[in-house]
């Protein structure tokens, strides 16, 4: 067994320790940025605890990133007009034994759009006939359109046709949950993915048991908070998997076996407040040399383009939907004064680095001078939707492999991560509009088109395609990431 030794420095936020054994043999370790609060999946806010939740707890689909949307839970799905209606596979089971019903998911969705829950993610099920009605407190729960057709049959009914609904069945936010209520032990709660809770120590770490195939490795999860601690215990062999390394190190690595880069779907840039006038917001996304700072980050994607996958466009987006560096130094400009540039410290090094990066830019082609300011994510986010601010840097897990997840966030003033409460002229008829029926073709130029009027109004800058890079030791085989950033344990084996 483990013994730790803890020193808590509450001023700075940091937790540091020191193993003093070696890990029970065969576990694979890795970590997360905080202890979650819940392990409820519709309670989920942010991407950090999706490894664990995938762990815990699985939808109808599975996304691959060579075959696209595959059963998960289902066994398949059926289209007809506005319903679709899904077979849920006879041999998955709660890992309590219990069968996994059509019934699960009606109770767990119904409690999602519930008013008095407060999921944040709850839109996500909006396509669903009378979802936003129940969240906005105007129909009861029951009155949702999704049906148990029997035990194993589940059929959902749209209220305009639910366009490209099936990528929303992947993302834990939509996952059955077994029980409305996960106050109590943890431990106790059944899963419905390749892991169980077997122990919770508050403070330190989750392990956990296998479900489906007893022969796995038992998998454990610490709480570190800081990204260069984390490193360090990998580099001690105290970790086995890192799922971000600083871009500082990723050359030193990147021909070792340990090494993995993918791209991921995300939606990453600095954001803009349009209190700053128009000319500004153009000047300042003009205003830095992109071509420096692909020196100092490695990323295969070019910065200043928006970041989604090349296949969801028409065209090269790297050459028709990025700024350039522009500056015409004759002009004059009028910026707010005392603006600062918030980010998240879980961005860790690289964020901070950028930051300082633009800093120097806007000083040296604008003469701007800015503050940078680091905040921890929970507290960046609630100044984001309910204070003023300037600038501010923000990464958006996509969570659906559709470029209408990334119009979505435009096309809504509520939609929660469009943090300046106003739509973009355009976006909410082009998403109203979407049909799951149009060819790749014809979704990649109305893709373009959306995405070009996000650009042209000058709200953010983009940071292009964004691929994360990390290192897993060599003893263990049979994990996937897919570029959701879904991590999948089911095939998990230890040398």
């Amino acid at each position: 067994m483990q013994k730790w030794n803890w020193n808590k420095f509450l001023g700075c936020g940091l937790v540091l320790f020191s193993l003093t054994a070696q890990a029970e043999p065969k576990a694979f370790r890795l970590s997360l940025f905080h202890e979650p609060t819940s392990i409820n999946p519709q309670l989920s806010a942010t991407s950090g605890d999706s490894y664990l939740m995938q762990s815990l707890f699985r939808n109808l689909f599975w996304y691959d990133n060579q075959r696209g949307l595959i059963p998960d839970l289902a066994e398949k799905c059926e289209r007809k007009k506005n319903t679709l209606k899904c077979w849920i596979k006879s041999d998955r089971n709660w890992s309590d034994g219990t069968p996994i019903t059509a019934e699960d998911f009606v109770r767990s969705y119904r409690n999602l759009v519930d008013p008095a829950v407060n999921a944040p993610r709850a839109f996500w099920l909006f396509p669903v006939k009378n979802a936003e009605k129940i969240k906005l407190g105007k129909l009861k729960p029951a009155d949702l359109g999704v049906k148990a057709l029997d035990k194993k049959i589940l059929q959902f009914e749209f209220e305009t046709g639910g366009a490209e609904f099936e990528s929303s069945l992947v993302p834990g936010v939509l996952s059955p949950v077994p029980v409305a209520d996960f106050k109590g032990s943890w431990e106790v709660i059944p899963s419905s993915g390749p892991y169980k809770i077997s122990k919770f120590i508050k403070g330190e770490k989750f392990v956990l048991s296998p479900t489906l195939n007893k022969s796995q490795p038992a998998v454990e999860f610490y709480f570190i908070a800081d990204e260069s601690m984390a490193f360090q215990m990998y580099q001690n062999k105290k970790l086995d998997f890192l799922r971000r390394i600083p871009t500082s190190f990723a050359p030193k690595y990147e021909n070792t076996p340990e090494f993995f880069m993918y791209e991921a779907f995300r939606f990453d840039f600095y954001g803009m407040s349009l209190q700053i006038p128009d000319k500004e917001r153009k000047a300042l996304a003009h205003g830095l040399n992109y071509t420096d700072l692909q020196k100092f980050l490695f990323s295969k994607g070019k910065h200043g383009c928006v970041g989604v996958p090349i296949s969801w466009y028409s065209a090269d987006p790297e050459k028709e939907m990025c700024y350039d560096f522009q500056v015409g130094k004759q002009r004059k400009f009028h910026f707010p004064k005392d603006m600062t540039l918030l980010f998240s410290s879980l961005g860790g090094e690289d964020h901070r680095r950028v930051s300082e990066w633009i800093q120097m830019e806007w000083k040296k082609n604008l003469d701007l001078d800015i503050q940078i300011r680091s905040l921890e994510n929970p507290i960046l986010i609630e100044k984001l939707r309910n204070e003023k601010w300037w600038l501010f840097r923000k990464g958006i897990s996509v969570g659906r492999p559709t470029c209408l997840a990334v119009l979505e966030i435009f096309a809504s003033d509520k939609h929660p991560d469009n943090y300046w409460k106003k739509v973009v002229p355009g976006i909410p008829e082009l998403a109203k509009s979407w049909k799951s029926s149009w060819t790749e073709s014809q979704k990649q130029k109305k893709c373009q088109s959306g995405l070009r009027m996000i650009m042209d109004e000058y709200r953010l800058i983009p940071t292009g395609r964004y691929s994360l890079t990390g290192l897993a030791s060599t003893g263990f085989t049979g994990w996937k990431i897919n570029s959701l950033n879904q991590l999948d344990l089911g095939g998990l084996t230890a040398k």
